[in-house]
């Protein structure tokens, strides 16, 4: 906080006398501290003690690692409505789970991280026609807002198959997977995500599990 003092003195000569008064005298300091380097000390303790608030509670406020993500509707487990499949879907906090059966979660899965985009920005930036989610919009009947629409871009890190790491021979380098999940909210039918495989156009569907 700045703050400005103006400190006004009345411009004497001390050998001027004044409407016939004895000469201006210069008046003595006397012992003490100035109130004047009282409220400056003040000041400089205030603005000492804010900086160092703001040192401490900086990486909180712009440390995006602490800002709570878990409240996108895409976060939780989706299981495929297909009849044919057991496969099961997880993610959170920008980390995601592909397993082969959700009926085995120790055994035969994917895991990596996640970036997560919604809207027409996302659609874009892996390479689809952002215009494409007005027609989503206008063909699901007020249940599909921009915010419902997820692009996924996942970078795999670890494959566990027949209870085997082999991340290192089935992850090539740079390895990136895309998709668009379309969350639809059916009321007490639960939450549906639509998916599209951005990398092969399959188009699957998933139940929000939990």
């Amino acid at each position: 906080m700045n703050q400005n003092y103006y400190n006004q003195y009345n411009n004497y000569n001390p050998n001027q006398v004044l409407n016939n008064q004895m000469p201006y005298q210069p008046v003595t300091n006397k012992k003490g501290v100035s109130p004047f380097i009282i409220v400056i000390i003040i000041a400089l303790a205030i603005i000492f003690l804010s900086a160092i608030i703001f040192l401490v509670a900086a990486p909180f406020i712009f440390n995006k690692s602490n800002v709570k993500t878990n409240d996108l509707e895409i976060y939780g487990g989706w299981k495929t409505q297909s009849p044919d499949a057991e496969t099961y879907w997880v993610f959170d906090n920008n980390e995601f789970w592909w397993y082969q059966s959700y009926n085995d979660l120790n055994d035969n899965y994917w895991y990596g991280k996640v970036t997560i985009e919604t809207g027409r920005e996302g659609l874009k930036n892996v390479g689809l026609n952002e215009s494409s989610v007005d027609t989503i919009i206008q063909n699901s009947n007020g249940k599909v807002t921009d915010d419902d629409i997820y692009t996924l871009t996942l970078t795999p890190k670890k494959i566990i198959s027949g209870g085997i790491d082999k991340s290192s021979t089935n992850i090539p380098e740079d390895s990136k997977w895309h998709y668009v999940w379309i969350v639809v909210d059916y009321g007490d039918e639960g939450l549906e995500g639509q998916v599209l495989n951005v990398d092969n156009g399959d188009v699957t569907y998933y139940q929000r599990s939990k």
